[in-house]
């Protein structure tokens, strides 16, 4: 989804893509650290114990940010209202 975010689809640095991607969808950065936190281990490899609430909160969080994304599509790619989408937090 962030990689949809670049104006250049070669460029090679992510932080102007993932910052209009939180401002797009509304979500503050730190959900994007909370989620990163738990799937930076096993992306590289390593093994990670997650407990059921960290794994619910995750899978709530992730589920959200995809449901803004596809309704940022479905408005043709334009950046979700405040008035309809409060900035989405970690709980």
């Amino acid at each position: 989804m962030i990689q949809s975010m670049k104006a250049d689809p070669n460029d090679k640095d992510d932080r102007l893509a993932s910052k209009k991607f939180c401002e797009r969808l509304l979500v503050h950065h730190s959900v994007k650290e909370e989620i990163g936190k738990w799937s930076n281990y096993p992306r590289h490899g390593k093994i990670a114990t997650v407990s059921p609430a960290d794994n619910a909160k995750i899978i709530e969080l992730t589920d959200e940010i995809v449901n803004r994304y596809l309704e940022y599509l479905r408005r043709g790619k334009t950046p979700l209202p405040s008035s309809e989408f409060p900035v989405l937090r970690p709980h």
